[in-house]
């Protein structure tokens, strides 16, 4: 009986397990240690790459993300998981062989010396531009509370009572706004947090919690921003030049009375003598408010209150709303300088 022809031997593995086989074989070949194929720009693929290392007796397979380019892989999982690295002298320290969580430092020096260098990066350094917002918010401050201790001795109307509780509650917002700048300002001269909770009567995790260098940031710009550009800072108010003598009367006729003054020191609202020429300027020009704050560039309603006397006009709009009403500039900046010192003077003795 003739032989039978012998068949050609077949692989006993399916196609996907000698595949697998196949990729094994390359990367433990000697040099396997990273993919060298060029990725297709823009393409991104992940990859599992076998180390060439072991830890722990076991393999490592580390996963690296790669877009477009070669990149290099670092070893993260070749070294064993009892060693770590401190996070000062950044020195391989063999971890102790105990429960709970893996420390960060080598020693307590290097705990200290680091939490040390971490509060001299976060100490912020002088900033004049900050300390002068706050500067304005807490004279601003100083202003308002003055203005709501004559409301509130006033025996007046119903409105007068809404305007004072209107203002106790700006008075509120400032003050909130006024403490958080002011903490910021405490961190920045090295005070810690303790003190300032101590200050607070709070803990000093909570202090830590509540007054963010982000919320207090937000806090005064959002004072800053609520103050319109075109008000005057109470810091210009308070320092302004000073003037010569006044104005003994504008255009033949006598300004108007200022009210006696109360048993209060003087104030920046109470020792206003410009406001009633002002607004006597304006009724003699026969000009509506809304037309004048479009030529002097503010609004309305701030025009309304400088002439009522509850806000001081800045010298560029004092001067633009004496040339919009038809009067001589010169004379009425004399007046606005007179008015001017004599309001630093009282600032003073107020504070004094």
């Amino acid at each position: 009986m003739p032989s039978r022809p012998s068949q050609p031997s077949q692989c006993l593995w399916p196609a996907r397990l000698r595949r697998l086989r196949c990729s094994l074989r390359k990367d433990t070949a000697p040099g396997a240690g990273r993919h060298t194929r060029r990725p297709t720009p823009g393409v991104s693929s992940r990859r599992s790459v076998k180390g060439d290392r072991q830890c722990h007796g076991k393999t490592v397979y580390r996963t690296r993300f790669v877009t477009g380019e070669r990149r290099e892989t670092p070893d993260m999982g070749s070294r064993p998981a009892s060693f770590y690295d401190c996070k000062h002298c950044h020195t391989v320290v063999q971890a102790p062989a105990r429960p709970g969580r893996r420390p960060e430092y080598c020693s307590a020096q290097c705990r200290q010396s680091f939490h040390r260098l971490k509060q001299q990066r976060n100490r912020t350094a002088a900033d004049p531009a900050r300390d002068e917002a706050l500067l304005d918010l807490t004279l601003d401050l100083q202003e308002e509370v003055r203005h709501v201790v004559r409301l509130a001795a006033m025996d007046g109307d119903a409105e007068g009572a809404i305007a004072a509780v209107q203002s106790a509650a700006r008075m509120k917002a400032q003050i909130d706004a006024v403490t958080a700048g002011l903490v910021q300002q405490a961190r920045a001269r090295g005070v810690r947090w303790e003190a300032v909770g101590r200050a607070l009567n709070v803990s000093p995790e909570t202090a830590r919690r509540v007054h963010r260098r982000e919320t207090a940031t937000r806090l005064v710009q959002r004072m800053v921003g609520w103050r319109r550009t075109d008000l005057p800072s109470a810091a210009d108010v308070l320092y302004g030049s000073a003037g010569t003598e006044g104005l003994e009367e504008l255009g033949g006729q006598a300004p108007a009375e200022r009210p006696e003054p109360g048993p209060l020191p003087l104030s920046p609202q109470a020792s206003n003598r410009l406001a009633p020429t002002l607004s006597l300027m304006q009724r003699k020009a026969g000009i509506t408010l809304r037309r004048l704050g479009q030529r002097t560039g503010v609004s309305a309603s701030y025009l309304s209150q400088v002439l009522a006397g509850r806000k001081f006009p800045s010298r560029a709009l004092t001067k633009r709303f004496a040339e919009e009403c038809g009067v001589d500039a010169a004379e009425v900046m004399t007046m606005w300088e007179q008015e001017t010192r004599g309001r630093t003077t009282a600032a003073y003795e107020g504070l004094f």
